[in-house]
């Protein structure tokens, strides 16, 4: 009987070892790259020639209104896609205050969460707790498809856009954006 539960603990013991293997091996960075080529992340790109509008998506905000791409037309536009668990989106609240304090209501400035399990009520709270004056909502589409951040192949957050009157987009970054950083792109564009 005894040897019966040793060999029981030996095949667990087994068995945690090649799932933490496993677990390790799926979660190491991928090495399919030549070693010649540099390994960059593009955090600023200028859209403009690029001539893209967004798609008529659907944005719900935290008020209970709808908004979409067209309403924001005849203002730059900021939209910072992110998500409330996001600690760097957390962060660069701060840099989105100095912006909407310096500009008002001069421009749109709009935050858009990602997470599909991120509700109204929760989107709310993170608002008030982060005394954010803004808009915010989530980036909805048609039932999370379509989304605005899926068209624009968001892949790291916050991901914040800048578009213009037209409704055209002009700039993109990826990561924490530093207000001095974001506000001369913006006055820049701005002309």
């Amino acid at each position: 009987m005894q040897s019966r539960q040793v060999l029981g603990i030996g095949i667990v013991l087994i068995l945690v070892t090649v799932g933490l293997l496993v677990v390790y091996l799926a979660t190491m960075p991928s090495n399919d790259h030549d070693d010649n080529e540099e390994q960059t992340t593009p955090k600023d790109v200028d859209l403009l020639e690029y001539n893209i509008t967004l798609p008529e998506t659907r944005w719900v905000m935290t008020d209970g209104q709808d908004l979409y791409p067209s309403d924001l037309l005849g203002k730059w536009t900021i939209v910072d896609f992110m998500a409330t668990w996001c600690g760097p989106c957390e962060a660069f609240n701060s840099d989105l205050k100095q912006l909407h304090d310096t500009y008002g209501d001069s421009i749109n400035l709009i935050s858009l969460t990602v997470t599909m399990s991120e509700t109204l009520g929760m989107l709310e709270d993170y608002k008030d707790d982060n005394n954010i004056t803004w808009r915010i909502g989530q980036d909805y589409g048609e039932n999370w498809q379509n989304t605005a951040s899926e068209f624009i192949g968001v892949r790291y957050i916050p991901t914040p856009i800048i578009i213009d009157p037209d409704g055209i987009l002009r700039w993109m970054h990826e990561g924490i954006w530093a207000f001095v950083d974001m506000n001369e792109v913006l006055t820049s564009l701005m002309g």
